[in-house]
């Protein structure tokens, strides 16, 4: 297979009201949408959103160095011949420049994966997995401030979510506990709850905190503390006993099968597109599972064509079981509505080969 034509474009998406974390607030998503083009018309997709501000090594991408990348790429492509099988897709690694921004490396890489999958007309998980399921289980992402818990405790008690995430260190500490405890109050079921705090404490703060919310039975606290320090976080767990999660600074390791192998039951919150290969999720988290670790695969709050990429690699990863964060379509003002219909706690996969059928075309021909 020879991808023949590679084009992209800009993309700006506001979301409904601003999300507020300890980093700041985020208003829009902007990035780039990638259409990759077979020889014989079959097209894929991929997206690389811009970097957010305090979230990994995508810091310090630009649109004009991901335009000289694209260039490169469309240079390049013409003389590559590409194994349509999985196992067999090393040449994908290959080809994309060093400098390239994780985003945008995991973006090409998807779109031209996307059109490996249609070519073999079956599902990316699929083509990634055999026998992966058919629907991932999802968290509810609870907005900070909360302006109606009445639709809150509706959403969340109609999709009967298993897990709910709440931001937590952006505001007074009090807020945070009476938010938790809101939430573990009002609903007619026990979901589990995830406290995500954008490494917003110091370590005193932080054992404060979680020594009050521990009593609202917490699943885990994502980055509680503002630098990165493995040992602090196997100490809190312990005062705590609550597990420790690792986000924005799981980027920033050189070596996460190293860190792994320490054995220290970590959460590894897996944002695909900023680990830069579509491969890279799937090892992570085959490795986590006999490392007495876990990894939740995440969004980087994409647009259509990256949630649906990510819903797939979650499939394909299904020996897992995770419930991942992969619900924040509802955060736009506007939303394919199949991707953001949650049943019984899971989204099911779009229908058609590669990431589904009209997910890009829909929005390419839009922009």
């Amino acid at each position: 297979m020879k991808i023949v034509s590679l084009q992209a474009k800009r993309y700006r998406r506001a979301f409904r009201k601003p999300l507020i974390t300890s980093h700041g607030p985020i208003s829009e998503r902007t990035g780039w949408i990638i259409r990759a083009e077979n020889e014989d018309g079959m097209a894929g997709f991929g997206e690389a959103a811009d970097s957010l501000p305090g979230f990994g090594k995508n810091d310090t991408n630009s649109v004009e160095s991901d335009q000289a990348v694209l260039k490169q790429l469309e240079v390049a492509l013409p003389d590559v011949e590409f194994d349509t099988l999985w196992m067999r897709f090393k040449e994908l690694i290959k080809i994309c420049p060093d400098h390239a921004s994780p985003a945008m490396r995991f973006g090409f890489e998807t779109a031209v994966c996307d059109v490996a999958a249609r070519k073999h007309e079956i599902p990316l998980s699929e083509w990634i997995s055999p026998f992966s399921p058919s629907a991932v289980p999802v968290n509810y992402l609870l907005p900070s401030p909360v302006d109606d818990w009445g639709l809150v405790k509706a959403e969340i008690s109609t999709c009967r979510y298993p897990a709910v995430k709440i931001k937590v260190g952006a505001g007074e500490i009090a807020d945070d506990v009476a938010t938790v405890k809101k939430l573990r109050t009002m609903l007619d079921y026990s979901p589990a709850i995830r406290l995500d705090a954008n490494q917003a404490w110091d370590y005193d703060t932080a054992l404060a905190v979680l020594d009050v919310m521990s009593e609202y039975d917490i699943e885990y606290v994502e980055e509680p503390l503002k630098v990165f320090d493995y040992d602090l976080l196997m100490r809190l767990k312990e005062e705590t006993g609550i597990e420790m999660a690792i986000d924005e600074s799981l980027t920033l390791i050189d070596d996460i099968y190293e860190l792994l192998s320490r054995k220290g039951s970590l959460v590894l919150i897996l944002k695909p597109s900023l680990l830069g290969h579509i491969l890279t999720p799937r090892h992570i988290t085959l490795n986590a599972g006999v490392n007495d670790c876990r990894a939740v695969i995440t969004s980087n709050l994409e647009t259509e064509i990256g949630i649906a990429a990510q819903l797939h690699l979650a499939a394909s990863s299904w020996d897992q079981k995770e419930t991942c964060g992969l619900d924040t379509l509802r955060l736009f003002r506007r939303g394919n509505p199949a991707l953001m219909q949650v049943t019984d706690g899971v989204i099911k996969l779009p229908s058609g080969s590669g990431i589904g059928d009209g997910i890009g075309e829909e929005i390419w021909d839009n922009l």
